[in-house]
């Protein structure tokens, strides 16, 4: 899977208020904003939000990383 990878809870939370700042985010009555909703926790420790081209220029490139499987998936 693609990514943009964050090795902190804190830099993805300042990834996420830089992209609410380019985008002008939230706006007024709206719901929509990117925060710790946005991006997840991989096993290993670090923090990843699925790859958007859009973002690439703020995020940097993106990298390949594994999934481990769902539980059911095993």
């Amino acid at each position: 899977m693609l990514v943009h990878k964050f090795d902190t809870k804190q830099i993805a939370n300042d990834a996420m208020k830089c992209l609410n700042q380019i985008r002008g985010l939230p706006v007024p009555n709206g719901l929509t904003k990117f925060d710790e909703r946005s991006y997840y926790t991989h096993p290993d420790g670090f923090y990843y939000m699925p790859y958007s081209e859009e973002w690439t220029s703020v995020l940097g490139e993106p990298i390949e990383i594994d999934l481990p499987p769902i539980n059911n998936e095993i």
